[in-house]
């Protein structure tokens, strides 16, 4: 995306040119085109190439029209070609899927080369004519390929060819070599060199072997690193540009300075976790903080930034993604900002609901305040309450406060996603807020912290919240009803405690038709294993305003897909080999940068990644 002329990512000040939405080289809604889906075209070259590997498979063909069997014995190089050229198309499917320009390059040739293989090796009517059509489907749909690959893939698949050439001929020689005796004729360079590249697309060499097993062992391996090489190299080319290393310090700072600015939303100091990746508008005024997982940019909340920037922000944030292939989803989006979504194409799906009190209007009495106020007098007997900036805290305060987490995470990793920065405290954040409980002792039972939401209505969003396994029933409420009671008087407006998610599907269904009734279905299902209605009671002992928000996704059918990697990034999933491989790539980094003192320096042009 194109960088303002006046304009840097680290630029604090607001007096950058605004650039209009239709001004030249930034995305928007029309010039992105509709967002097609490729998935079809994806399949169809998946059964083709399954069809290609089937005679070698199965030694069955078709042969005009009728099945006939063929001797599996010999070596063929048609049926080499047409596994080579199988495997070929198989390993570029995912990237066809995802509009890589690249990956239809190369499947443009691989059809070519399937059309040409299979109506001189058979023929095979069935499978030329499907290769042809899907030689012809490609073209005719090129223009919806627009997506780039790695920019180092490039000059690393390159550089690989070469490389591996070479060690499958030192390979070769040292073979040969160790079976000079019952080779014939002699061993030389360039017979090395033939029986290397020839036995990898599965051509035979100028050289007889003596022993039977040591041909069908040689022949066969040199296929086999035929086989690896072409894979390797396509992976090389087509792999997916990924974003590991966590921002610089220049642009965390830069981020702060937005959301300080421009966050008015409850969820957006969650942008700062240290495990998201920023990706700023042209102008250097707004940003969008996401997870890059498995092929999704995961956004939690919406843009931040001026209000009558969000469109823009957003159409060169999706710009942005779809030149990477990526796929995107929006979580926690406010529900009445659907639309703005729904105009770009997007389906936008309830997630849950957010819980907000107000603190300036927050009161104990009523009979809908009964549990909390019977919480609160409870333990307020033998407790007393706290409220302290964290920079107030001293060393000592901190460590068992960091010693409470531990005990209560019982050696799980911090996790969260949405409304959690996933660290402890450090006693460095004036912003921040803690509400401490303490025993007549002294010892800290539980707390809460908060990190602060700006705008007009200034408040708290509810960050962190540990008490010590033997503290009292209802200490959590206490704390939260004495954080309240605090923070109103104080003059706070908003106070954002737990997300339910699926939150109102609890609630009857009758007038919502089948699909509610099937939502509900589904949300009463999972209740046991992802406490639902208990979170939901939780928060209504508060008497809270409930905010509704969605998932925006690009495609409804993705929906299991990225419901499971949400629930694996917020720490819902934890199962050891899944959990491992849908872990976050930054969030393997975040750890060693933590242990390291950020340096700070110049970041990218506005409207680049991290």
């Amino acid at each position: 995306l194109p960088q303002e002329e006046n304009g840097a990512s680290g630029d604090s000040s607001h007096t950058l040119k605004r650039r209009g939405a239709s001004e030249g080289g930034i995305p928007t809604p029309a010039s992105l085109g509709p967002r097609r889906s490729l998935r079809p075209l994806a399949w169809l070259s998946v059964l083709v190439a399954i069809l290609s590997l089937l005679p070698t498979a199965t030694s069955i063909r078709f042969d005009l029209g009728h099945f006939s069997f063929i001797e599996g014995g010999g070596r063929s190089a048609g049926l080499i070609a047409s596994v080579a050229i199988g495997l070929g198309i198989l390993a570029v499917a995912r990237g066809l899927s995802r509009g890589k320009r690249r990956a239809w390059a190369i499947a443009v040739i691989l059809f070519a080369a399937a059309t040409v293989v299979h109506l001189i090796h058979g023929p095979d009517p069935i499978t030329v004519l499907l290769s042809a059509a899907m030689l012809v489907a490609l073209i005719w749909f090129r223009q919806d390929f627009r997506a780039h690959g790695d920019p180092g893939s490039l000059p690393q698949a390159a550089a690989f060819v070469p490389l591996y050439l070479l060690f499958v001929f030192v390979f070769t020689s040292i073979t040969l070599f160790a079976e000079r005796d019952h080779v014939s004729p002699g061993l030389t360079f360039w017979g090395n060199v033939e029986t290397a590249y020839k036995g990898m697309i599965g051509l035979d060499g100028p050289y007889t072997y003596g022993r039977e097993v040591f041909g069908d062992f040689f022949e066969i391996t040199l296929i086999m690193l035929g086989v690896i090489g072409l894979l390797t190299f396509l992976f090389l080319l087509l792999r997916t540009f990924v974003q590991a290393e966590p921002p610089s310090a220049e642009r965390r700072r830069h981020a702060e300075e937005i959301v300080r600015e421009w966050g008015d939303d409850t969820l957006d100091y969650f942008a700062l976790r240290r495990d998201k990746n920023y990706f700023f508008s042209s102008d250097g005024r707004s940003l969008v903080a996401y997870l890059y997982v498995r092929g999704t940019a995961m956004v939690a909340a919406d843009p931040i930034g001026p209000p009558e920037d969000t469109a823009r922000t957003l159409d060169e944030f999706l710009g942005f993604c779809r030149e990477r292939g990526w796929r995107v989803a929006f979580f926690a989006v406010r529900e009445s900002d659907a639309d703005l979504y729904k105009e770009r194409g997007m389906h936008a799906i309830y997630l849950g609901d957010e819980a907000i009190v107000h603190p300036d209007q927050f009161s104990l009495e009523g009979a809908d305040m009964k549990a909390a106020r019977s919480a609160v007098k409870h333990v307020g007997k033998d407790h007393s309450f706290e409220l302290i900036a964290e920079d107030e805290a001293d060393e000592a305060l901190i460590a068992e406060l960091n010693e409470i987490s531990a005990e209560w995470r019982d050696g799980s990793p911090e996790r969260g996603f949405t409304m959690e920065l996933g660290e402890e405290v450090e006693g460095v954040q004036h912003d921040f807020v803690i509400a401490i409980a303490k025993e007549q002792g002294g010892r800290v039972a539980g707390f809460l912290r908060f990190v602060p939401v700006y705008g007009a209505e200034p408040g708290y969003s509810l960050d962190l919240m540990r008490r010590r396994p033997d503290s009292a029933n209802g200490l959590t409420e206490y704390l939260i009803s004495e954080a309240a009671l605090a923070l109103g008087a104080r003059g706070f407006k908003r106070l954002s405690l737990n997300f339910a998610a699926w939150g109102r599907l609890l609630d009857s269904a009758e007038d919502a038709g089948l699909s509610g009734k099937l939502q509900r279905l589904m949300a009463k299902g999972l209740n046991p294993f992802f406490q639902i209605q208990s979170l939901r009671d939780f928060n209504q002992k508060f008497d809270p305003e409930w905010v509704p928000r969605s998932i925006v996704i690009d495609d409804v059918s993705d929906l299991p897909r990225v419901a499971m990697l949400y629930a694996s990034v917020e720490g819902f999933l934890d199962v050891p080999v899944l959990s491992r491989v849908l872990e976050p790539p930054i969030r393997q980094r975040v750890g060693a940068e933590a242990e390291q003192p950020p340096q700070p320096g110049p970041g990218p042009p506005a409207g680049s990644p991290a």
